[in-house]
């Protein structure tokens, strides 16, 4: 018994002291690092939620694909709010292989409830056949542009 008693442990007030410094500096660290993340990215999802409503592909004869040598596709897309600071549109068009390509269309100056058809020469799809085709809004929150989620493919008939 004797033994234990010569040794020295550390007394209940620094262990106190200890404790409560190394909560402090964890809750620091967390606080630099998730709370910006977290932040980030419940912004990013406020601003895709209004806008991935906002552009749509229209389902009718100006959105088809021209099954020749140059392998156009014809895409007209509707606007349907201007709630939703929608600055771009990435449109993707399908391919029958599985593939995919994408053009930005600019849509700042489209008015709300409009719509817009536009010829996508520069995808050249003359090898495979362009399927379906879907639209996803890109909205500019400052300096940053955020893609939001992809809408619905939409099947593309011959033109």
């Amino acid at each position: 018994m004797k033994i234990m008693q010569k040794k020295k442990g550390v007394s209940e007030v620094v262990s106190v002291v200890l404790i409560i410094m190394i909560t402090v500096a964890a809750i620091a660290v967390l606080w630099t690092v998730v709370i910006p993340m977290i932040r980030d990215n419940t912004t990013s999802g406020a601003v895709c939620f209004k806008a991935s409503s906002a552009l749509s592909v229209v389902d009718d004869q100006y959105t088809c694909s021209y099954q020749n040598a140059t392998g156009s596709v014809s895409v007209k897309v509707a606007k349907a709010s201007s709630e939703a600071n929608v600055s771009y549109a990435q449109v993707i068009v399908y391919t029958s292989d599985g593939g995919s390509a994408s053009t930005i269309l600019d849509v700042r100056n489209m008015a709300a409830n409009t719509e817009q058809t536009t010829l996508l020469n520069d995808l050249k799809y003359a090898d495979t056949k362009a399927v379906s085709v879907a639209v996803a809004s890109i909205v500019t929150t400052g300096k940053t542009n955020t893609t939001c989620t992809v809408g619905p493919k939409v099947a593309l008939v011959k033109c």
